[in-house]
């Protein structure tokens, strides 16, 4: 029988199988306040690319949750400055250098106005360059300082998402139970299940990576047997 290039695709069928592993990554990652951007959910569940699994109904009181957990605390607004400074720091760098090429470019054309530029031209490059490494440099700085300043933050009060953290258990469990059972309906639409995940204290997966160490997750499966 040929297979319905539509099924499994977030249509009626059935969930878009890919998305699903995703969000199930995605919850069990907040777990462990690793906040990643959710946004992207928002437009799948729209599209109904998740029905009937996971639902806007199911989707509220999730985003709810994550939202709460995401949003910086007063008490360590300091990461928000940080935030802002690697915003300038990007923006700067990326202005310097690309004005750079752009000044080459039209210079290289033979552009009149641009030989004004002519005896700066090395520099320019030197700029340039200097302000693309600084960006390379400056990124990965900035966001540990800000990870360890919210990690920190946590540590120090580890009370504080406890609730969240247990309802996000449970939430991951539930989208576990029901992504197997659809799953062994429809195993011809589940040829790649992997998922990444950072606990695997769940029901219904087998463990096929285990954290190493330049990667920190476990890369796990449903168990459809």
């Amino acid at each position: 029988m040929a297979k319905d290039p539509k099924k499994g695709k977030g249509s009626r069928s059935g969930p878009d199988p890919e998305s699903m592993s995703k969000l199930i990554s995605l919850l069990d990652a907040y777990r462990i306040l690793r906040f990643e951007d959710f946004r992207w959910i928002d437009k799948t569940v729209n599209e109904k690319k998740l029905d009937p699994l996971f639902t806007k109904n199911d989707w509220k009181p999730v985003r709810k949750v994550l939202w709460k957990m995401a949003t910086v605390p007063r008490d360590i607004m300091y990461v928000k400055t940080l935030q802002k400074i690697r915003s300038i720091v990007l923006f700067v760098g990326q202005t310097i250098f690309f004005g750079f090429f752009v000044i080459l470019i039209l210079s290289i054309l033979g552009i009149p106005q641009m030989a004004i530029f002519a005896p700066y031209t090395l520099y320019l490059g030197i700029a340039a360059i200097s302000s693309f490494l600084v960006t390379i440099v400056a990124r990965p700085l900035i966001d540990g300082k800000i990870s360890f300043t919210i990690n920190k933050f946590y540590e120090e009060h580890p009370q504080r998402y406890e609730k969240h953290r247990a309802a996000l258990k449970s939430f991951t469990q539930k989208q576990i139970d029901k992504f197997r059972s659809w799953a062994m309906s429809n195993p011809e639409d589940l040829e790649k299940n992997e998922m990444k995940l950072y606990n695997v204290d769940y029901s219904g997966i087998r463990i096929v990576k285990p954290v190493r160490r330049f990667r920190k997750f476990y890369v796990v499966k449903l168990k459809l047997e």
